[in-house]
């Protein structure tokens, strides 16, 4: 009995079994024997010193980073710009003996080369919005072109002399009465010129004028090609207006591409300025944090 009380007694005193998931292990650290230059190992002292570590851990940490600069620099596509800018800007001021913070001929020829290798290296890609309105532009120019044929062949149809010298407008009775009253009128005889005005010279003076207005195309007062139109109909039923109202939905159709490429046009600067406003507060945080660091 006395046997089996000491066993029970020895069991009593073994430590329970840990519940649990057992501690994460510490991964263990492999040995990196190399050999470098005197020059290259002060460098590593001074900076282990700076930043309080010891000199295998600043070796690490700097390696470490050498493997994350990819993502840390904008990856492969960003870090080689990077590096060219950095590149031009040294190759700069070894020529000046100057930097480009304190020298405004440095800083000029810095930026100078900065932009010319962001504009070579960045190409700048084709929105969909940009391919529309250039798409649009050109339908413009054809539309112009059809335009400019269809006027010709108007001004060619129309029983006048286009290179004859303008006429003016001709005068009417409730033009003239609003200068002058009817009885005054009666006495001048110019209420006479005007009421005998043929209907040859009406006619003469509408082709006239709506060969100037189809001249202005796609400029086009259409209001004064209707009133035209409404005086030629009256005094020359044979005259056959389809060219022209043809031209003028030309016209019409010219005007709404232009509406149209004016949208997308502005949809796309509307998107050009918003960019341009990301990376400018992108920019105004950055250098936030940089001068509260070096405070």
């Amino acid at each position: 009995m006395a046997n089996r009380s000491q066993g029970t007694g020895k069991r009593s005193q073994l430590k329970p079994k840990s519940v649990g998931r057992p501690p994460a292990e510490t991964p263990k650290r492999a040995p990196l024997n190399t050999k470098t230059t005197q020059a290259l190992r002060a460098q590593l002292e001074a900076a282990a010193t700076e930043t309080g570590r010891p000199l295998t851990q600043e070796v690490e940490a700097r390696l470490i980073e050498s493997f994350a600069g990819e993502e840390l620099w904008g990856g492969s596509e960003i870090k080689p710009i990077l590096r060219a800018l950095a590149q031009a800007a040294l190759g700069v001021m070894a020529q000046t003996k100057k930097s480009p913070a304190d020298d405004i001929e440095t800083n000029i020829a810095v930026n100078k080369a900065w932009r010319e290798i962001i504009k070579s290296r960045l190409h700048l890609p084709v929105s969909a919005d940009h391919t529309e309105a250039r798409e649009i532009v050109n339908r413009l120019d054809q539309k112009k072109s059809e335009l400019d044929v269809v006027s010709d062949k108007i001004l060619n149809s129309l029983p006048v002399d286009i290179d004859a010298p303008e006429l003016p407008p001709l005068p009417t009775l409730p033009t003239i009465s609003q200068f002058m009253p009817i009885d005054e009128l009666e006495r001048s005889g110019l209420l006479a010129s005007v009421l005998t005005i043929s209907d040859e010279e009406r006619l003469v003076n509408a082709y006239k004028r709506l060969a100037m207005a189809v001249q202005n195309s796609p400029n086009v007062d259409k209001s004064e090609i209707e009133n035209c139109l409404s005086v030629i109909d009256k005094l020359d039923p044979d005259f056959d207006d389809a060219g022209i109202r043809a031209f003028v939905t030309l016209v019409d159709d010219y005007y709404e591409n232009m509406d149209q490429a004016k949208k997308v046009l502005q949809k796309e600067l509307l998107r050009t300025k918003q960019a341009a406003d990301t990376g400018k507060k992108v920019a105004e945080t950055i250098e936030s944090k940089r001068k509260s660091s070096m405070q």
